[in-house]
């Protein structure tokens, strides 16, 4: 999992840490980037470790930007501990669902939709594609409020839409499971920093598994360590006309690999297709502002 200075995190989805690939700017670096695999319609967690003698030190504040935008999570301070003995670690899951903060909403993969309204390409657009979890450092530098009069935001708008032409590659975008309610305590203590410092951050670039192995960044999938689970590791009689378990794996193994070279192949001869016809495309020149962002989702 990718650590910097310490500091440590990773995605979790269906109860596993997800596999990081082309991770950039780790050890020493304050920004570390790497990209994930992710599936539809699929809730992940995103995990955090404060190594114990920065613990000691200095209190924390953990903020989770998804596709570009800042979510309103709980759990977002980490305060000093002088005495600590070991690391503090987390998983940020979910995100209050209004601005009053009487619900939370799980977080999950979704499936991006495009548009070829070519209005998309003047608007400021989500990055969709990133989950980034920025870790800060701050002194005394903060107050309290009750929470229930402290309203802030915004959270996590739920804007799936992009241009078609600035998809390259993209396909998911990060969505939101049922509101769930919550129960807010007669006083809810909520507290303000005023001044902070940057320690580090974690970008996860999440993408299909297959494009991943397609753009080369991924290796060939191969079958999953738990497609074994459920068999018998007793010895036992061998049945005329049946295979060993080593013979059986291995003509698995072949059969599952070369059904993955053929979705390989077939996904490079589709982004081939696109990028010629993409040449051959009369571009289209926008006129945007100067306060207007303009998102690079390459990959």
């Amino acid at each position: 999992m990718p650590q910097t200075r310490g500091y440590q995190a990773w995605v979790e989805m269906g109860g596993l840490p997800l596999p990081e690939y082309g991770v950039e700017g780790a050890v020493g670096n304050s920004e570390v980037t790497c990209y994930i695999p992710c599936e539809a319609e699929k809730e992940f967690k995103v995990h955090f470790v404060i190594p114990r003698e920065k613990l000691c030190e200095t209190n924390h504040t953990v903020s989770l930007y998804l596709d570009g935008q800042y979510a309103l999570t709980t759990g977002s301070v980490v305060f000093q501990n002088r005495g600590a003995s070991k690391s503090f670690s987390a998983a940020i899951f979910e995100q209050y669902g209004n601005l009053e903060k009487t619900s939370t909403r799980s977080f999950q993969f979704g499936t991006l939709q495009l548009t070829d309204d070519d209005s998309y390409l003047r608007k400021r657009s989500k990055k969709f594609g990133e989950i980034t979890l920025e870790i800060c450092g701050f002194t005394n530098d903060y107050f309290w409020t009750d929470g229930r009069d402290n309203v802030t935001g915004p959270a996590v708008s739920e804007d799936y839409t992009a241009h078609e032409r600035a998809k390259k590659g993209l396909a998911h975008c990060v969505k939101f499971g049922t509101e769930r309610p919550r129960l807010i305590p007669d006083f809810n203590p909520s507290i303000t920093v005023l001044s902070k410092t940057k320690i580090c951050s974690f970008t996860f670039k999440y993408r299909h598994r297959d494009l991943l192995v397609a753009e080369g960044i991924a290796p060939p999938s191969i079958i999953p360590n738990n497609a074994r689970a459920g068999r018998s590791t007793s010895p036992r009689k061998r049945k005329a006309g049946e295979m060993e378990d080593g013979e059986e794996d291995q003509e698995d193994n072949s059969g599952v690999l070369e059904e993955k070279e053929r979705e390989i192949q077939k996904l490079k001869a589709q982004i081939s297709k696109l990028k010629a016809r993409e040449a051959k495309r009369i571009r289209l020149e926008v006129d945007l502002s100067d306060d207007m962002e303009v998102v690079d989702l390459t990959l």
